[in-house]
């Protein structure tokens, strides 16, 4: 038999541990996105120096070519518009993850111990 809360605390640890995993899959592809440097379009994160952002590293040829052809494909702005689209889903990976923690501090903080048979 196990306890209530011992299960609700056991599934908020593995949903906050899918969320990480997700939120770290969805920022290594945002920087994968970042480091493209397509002749073609508009590149949002640059700075005013027309610079990478320092955590943007040069991209491998053969990545960069596959980059470059997408921007080709969608005239500059299929780039810009998955960078938007997936900072969306970072913000709401964040949000998610403030309310696993929530809700598990919840239930670890509740006095009752009920059981669920």
């Amino acid at each position: 038999m196990q306890t209530f809360r011992k299960r609700r605390a056991g599934l908020s640890a593995t949903a906050g541990l899918s969320c990480l995993y997700c939120r770290q899959a969805v920022k290594e592809f945002v920087d994968l996105l970042v480091g493209d440097q397509s002749p073609l379009g508009a590149r949002p994160l640059l700075s005013a120096t027309n610079s990478l952002p320092p955590t943007a590293t040069p991209l491998d040829a053969t990545v960069q070519r596959h980059l470059s052809n997408f921007s080709l494909v969608t005239h500059g702005f299929g780039g810009p518009a998955i960078v938007a689209a997936m900072s969306a889903v970072q913000n709401y990976l964040n949000e998610l993850l403030k309310c696993v923690d929530r809700s598990a501090e919840f239930h670890l903080a509740a006095g009752a111990d009920f059981t669920v048979q």
